[in-house]
């Protein structure tokens, strides 16, 4: 029955650290309980995810295990302070604006779980990493700035549906991390028919014809306009800019 064939082939040479091929005459030889010992079980397996999904050698990185954990820290935090300030999110679009931030962030978010399924389909676990950690992360960061420093500018829903998300699609890689976050904080906030254990979620299923992907578009156009202002405004050096002028067309003619 062809639908238990297998989905894809990967073959890997020699394992490199640091895109140096490992050897103990070189002294960078790592065991797995090396890996353990120095960076625990999850920043081990994002790094290992990160090695490389190709026919090239896998390479294990020092610094991509080392920014694991602070990345995962980070987030823990960040995860702690959203559930401590719950209460004072709103529950809906206060204005246009808030209304298209939070729609942007909530189709955004659907895209990047579709594509992490994908990925996960597929075997590509770099691409994985990209989506769950990495591009995750940043989607969360840029709608914290487009909101506003104050919780009382995020969506309660999109902030619960946010880490939930992430911890579930986190999971394979960071099963300790995600299960823990989950248990201890995410739990409660979940309806009573949530399953006790993150490993025994579903994956969020998410329907790619209903995301919309033109206010995906327009948000990628607004962050790229706000990162170039940014930039800008680092280019003036000490003095800080009062008001931020920005010139568009209202409409555009044929060519």
């Amino acid at each position: 029955d062809e639908k238990y064939w297998p989905r894809g082939f990967f073959c890997n040479g020699w394992i490199t650290v640091d895109g140096e091929k490992m050897s103990k005459s070189k002294g960078n030889f790592l065991s797995l309980r090396d890996c353990l010992d120095f960076y625990g079980a999850d920043a081990t397996r994002i790094a290992l995810a990160d090695a490389g999904d190709t026919l090239d050698d896998a390479n294990f990185v020092h610094d991509t295990a080392n920014n694991a954990i602070s990345r995962l820290a980070n987030l823990e935090t960040w995860i702690k302070f959203a559930f401590e300030n719950l209460d004072k999110m709103r529950t809906e679009s206060k204005d246009k604006f808030s209304e298209f931030i939070d729609n942007a962030f909530n189709n955004a978010m659907d895209k990047l779980i579709h594509d992490a399924d994908q990925a996960y389909s597929t075997m590509r676990y770099r691409d994985v990493l990209r989506c769950s950690l990495y591009d995750f992360t940043s989607l969360r960061e840029e709608y914290l700035i487009s909101a506003g420093e104050d919780p009382s500018n995020y969506r309660k829903d999109l902030i619960i549906k946010y880490i939930h998300s992430q911890l579930i699609i986190l999971y394979p890689i960071a099963p300790h991390f995600s299960e823990v976050i989950y248990k201890n904080s995410l739990k409660k906030h979940l309806p009573e028919d949530a399953p006790e254990y993150i490993s025994n979620a579903r994956f969020p299923e998410v329907d790619i014809n209903k995301v919309d992907f033109a206010i995906v578009k327009a948000r990628n156009y607004v962050q790229d306009v706000f990162r170039s202002v940014r930039l800008a405004h680092d280019k003036i050096g000490k003095k800080k800019a009062e008001k931020c002028y920005i010139i568009y067309a209202k409409e555009y003619f044929d060519w």
